[in-house]
């Protein structure tokens, strides 16, 4: 994915998810789907397929008592847990920013996404995809493709 357009993306959907409403039928089936796909997505990324790369998860970071939803990258196992990257600094989490590393547990993974080098589009993304299905039928698409994005898997 283009730079710009994963710059772009990932500000997009930050913006996006702290502002989504806690109900909706859409939104609450996208995070059972996404949790529930949560399992196969690490044994993608534990297998490391040819022609997919850019692992990415929707983590609920925790920080002085509240927690935020943030996208983070380059993830690691370390024993029964994982680290990563923060993409964006959070917005009300004190004493965390953009680059810091952050310890998470699989429990913690509320989506995910890789890219699909095959395609050049991202699956995963069930919260990104879920808001933007409340748009009218030709912006969805617009900016499903805008985005890189594949919904519906």
């Amino acid at each position: 994915m283009p730079m710009f357009r994963h710059l772009l993306w990932t500000a997009l959907s930050v913006a996006a998810l702290a502002t989504l409403p806690a109900q909706g039928a859409n939104l609450t089936a996208a995070r059972a789907q996404a949790r529930a796909s949560v399992p196969g997505f690490l044994s993608t990324w534990k297998a490391q397929p040819a022609g997919l790369g850019g692992y990415r998860v929707l983590v609920q970071v925790r920080a002085g008592g509240k927690v935020e939803s943030i996208w983070l990258d380059d993830f690691k196992a370390t024993g029964a847990a994982f680290s990563a990257v923060l993409q964006s600094t959070p917005r009300g989490l004190p004493g965390l920013s953009s680059g810091q590393t952050v310890t998470f547990t699989e429990a913690d993974i509320v989506d995910w996404s890789y890219e699909d080098q095959a395609v050049g589009k991202l699956r995963g993304n069930h919260l990104q995809c879920a808001e933007l299905r409340d748009l009218p039928q030709a912006e969805y698409e617009e900016q499903v493709d805008y985005l890189g994005l594949i919904c519906g898997d």
